[in-house]
C-alpha cells in the first residue's frame, strides 16, 4: 500500500476530512473502502422523511494501481500485476456499490433513488482496455473521451 491511498498516515500528503474534522483511527485503510463505509453510514442513519442526494466519486482506476489485499486475493490466478490489481479495484467498486444498493433498500429508499454512473474518462491506454478505441487517458483519441456510463432509476 503507497501513502496515495492510505487515510490520515504519518506518511500522508493529506489528511481525509468529514464534516467534524480530520478523519482519525483509519490509518492503511484504503481511501476508496473509507469512502464507500460512509456512504453506506449517511445512508443508515438518514431520516427518510427528507431527500437525500448523495455524491459518492470513487478513487478506483486512479494512480496507484492497488487495491487490498482480500480483492487482490480473489484474482491471484492473474500474473500479470497491473491487470490483477485492477480487477481487483473493479471487485472492490463492484462490492461497494452493492453494499451502498443495500443500504439504500434497507432504508426503503431504493425504489426512490436515481443512479447515475459514469466516469471521467477512459482507461490509461498502456494498463486499461480501451478497445475498439483509439488510445486512453490523456489524449483527445476515442479511447479517453468515451467511458462507459449508465443511469438507472423507477419510470427511466
Amino acid at each position: 500500500m503507497t501513502v496515495w491511498d492510505t487515510v490520515h498516515s504519518s506518511e500522508a500528503f493529506l489528511s481525509v476530512y468529514d464534516n467534524s474534522g480530520i478523519v482519525r483511527n483509519e490509518e492503511g485503510k484504503f481511501l476508496s473502502e473509507l469512502l464507500f463505509e460512509r456512504a453506506v453510514d449517511i445512508i443508515h442513519r438518514h431520516n427518510t422523511n427528507i431527500p437525500l442526494f448523495l455524491y459518492h466519486p470513487t478513487v478506483i482506476a486512479h494512480f496507484p494501481f492497488e487495491a487490498p489485499k482480500r480483492f487482490r486475493d480473489l484474482h491471484a490466478h492473474i500474473d500479470d500485476h497491473v491487470t490483477r490489481n485492477e480487477r481487483a479495484m473493479f471487485s472492490l467498486l463492484d462490492e461497494g456499490v452493492g453494499n451502498i444498493t443495500r443500504a439504500l433498500e434497507d432504508k426503503g429508499m431504493l425504489e426512490n433513488t436515481l443512479f447515475l454512473f459514469l466516469a471521467d474518462h477512459g482507461m490509461f491506454a498502456d494498463t486499461g482496455r480501451n478497445w475498439p478505441f483509439r488510445a486512453g487517458a490523456g489524449t483527445t483519441f476515442e479511447g479517453a473521451i468515451r467511458s462507459p456510463a449508465f443511469i438507472h432509476g423507477k419510470g427511466i
